[in-house]
């Protein structure tokens, strides 16, 4: 009994260690963790900026990677839609994306960017 009593006290104590952070097992920006995303517009288009964290309990940067060239696609869509305009395709080799790693969190986040254009 004692050693159960040790076992649960120690859980406790770890739970309180570990971080507040939001499971996201859904994909893309219409999840319930949904990626922030910022569009600057200009005359022949807009460049659109999106973040996107998640917690993974083993690293992997190219599921961040998809995730994130997913809502590039999705919300340069939705913004086109919003706008009364169309765009041109967008081209996942020019996507810029950066990566980053948050291991006492156990969060990736990806940030992607990339230059939307409106069909002439």
């Amino acid at each position: 009994m004692l050693k159960f009593s040790l076992v649960v006290a120690a859980g406790l104590i770890l739970s309180g260690c570990v971080p507040n952070t939001q499971l996201c097992d859904a994909i893309g920006p219409q999840a319930d963790c949904a990626p922030q995303a910022r569009a600057k517009f200009l005359e022949d288009g807009f460049n659109l900026k999106v973040t996107h964290t998640r917690y993974q309990w083993i690293a992997d940067m190219n599921e961040m990677f998809r995730v994130c060239r997913n809502s590039i696609h999705v919300l340069a869509d939705q913004v086109a839609v919003y706008k009364g305009k169309q765009i041109e395709p967008i081209d996942n080799d020019k996507i810029a994306m950066d990566y980053d790693r948050n291991y006492t969190a156990g969060t990736s986040t990806c940030v992607a960017t990339y230059p939307v254009a409106y069909k002439k």
